[in-house]
């Protein structure tokens, strides 16, 4: 898959099938985030939404909503700080459309569209589980049929 890059004032993004990766390089970036601050690799399955400002008569702005994160207040100056960021200024905006378009792309194409690590697999093996008993004791299901499915579900 295509990798794409985009500059923005406090800091560049790259990202490529599956690492979206944030550095942050220049004066900017080391005022608004810190001395610190090294590059922040969030896989795209991790990221839940995409917030995008379009520049006009102040900076524009992308932000990732990652799972298990909390969301910060979202904006230009209230974002300065926000390690998920990233501010532009208008001729750097179509860099930054592709990213955004690419990511909600790969949340798009995600079952329900939720990460996949969202739920755990022994969460949904254990429904399923409860569901058969249940079709087990309603009579549906024998409980030879019962057993094999789950000896099946469980992996044994």
């Amino acid at each position: 898959m295509l990798s794409l890059s985009a500059k923005g004032q406090d800091g560049q993004i790259e990202i490529n099938s599956s690492i979206v990766t944030i550095h942050r390089k220049g004066m900017l970036a080391k005022m608004n985030k810190g001395l610190t601050t090294g590059d922040r690799r969030i896989p795209i399955g991790n990221i839940t939404a995409v917030q995008f400002k379009a520049a006009g008569l102040t900076s524009g702005y992308i932000r990732f909503s990652v799972l298990g994160s909390v969301d910060r207040s979202p904006g230009v100056l209230k974002g300065q700080r926000d390690e998920n960021q990233v501010q532009f200024i208008t001729k750097h905006q179509p860099e930054f459309e592709a990213i955004r378009d690419r990511v909600e792309a790969e949340i798009i194409r995600r079952p329900n569209g939720h990460s996949p690590s969202s739920t755990t697999p022994t969460t949904d093996v254990a429904e399923q589980i409860r569901k058969l008993a249940q079709l087990r004791d309603e009579g549906i299901l024998s409980d030879d049929e019962f057993q094999g499915k789950k000896k099946q579900l469980l992996g044994l």
